[in-house]
């Protein structure tokens, strides 16, 4: 499991891992490691969750993700005892359904090295996991909408792309 005390250090020997392979990546994440990054919740979570890969400023599909990338990933999940799917493109399918207008500029960045990290800002997060709580077997995302405060404005702000 990945908690506050960990995601960063992972994500910092995934970057280092990538920077000694000559490789690099951008990566847009949206999920339970958004929320640990940005401070809006304490619960570990399985994995971190990548919605599209950046180039050149732009959002593109995530699956499958990179293969040097993956490699890198699992050589890091299996020091770190988190198992190979640890890094995942598991909601990439969400970028078919268009991220609301505006994502990318209201990610917040952080740079491992090798790996540049694009984390979904609060607002998309609200919308992102009110469209997941709407599957009844993801209770967690309820769970996760009220850590992080949501007001009924944000709830209601977000609605339309939902």
């Amino acid at each position: 499991m990945i908690d506050l005390d960990s995601i960063e250090t992972v994500l910092a020997a995934l970057g280092g891992t990538l920077t000694e392979r000559g490789f690099a990546f951008e990566l847009a994440i949206i999920g339970g490691s958004s929320l640990l990054l940005q401070g809006f919740i304490q619960r570990s979570t399985r994995d971190v969750d990548v919605v599209a890969i950046v180039v050149d400023g732009e959002l593109r599909n995530a699956k499958p993700l990179p293969d040097d990338l993956l490699t890198a990933a699992r050589d890091v999940g299996r020091a770190y005892g988190l198992g190979d799917g640890w890094l995942n493109a598991g909601p990439a399918d969400v970028l078919e359904l268009d991220l609301p207008i505006g994502f990318l500029g209201r990610c917040e960045t952080r740079r491992y090295g090798g790996l540049t990290v694009h984390i979904a800002g609060r607002r998309d997060l609200i919308g992102l996991k009110l469209y997941a709580a709407t599957d009844v077997k993801r209770v967690q995302d309820l769970g996760d909408l009220l850590a992080m405060g949501s007001t009924p404005e944000e709830l209601i702000e977000i609605v339309p792309w939902v």
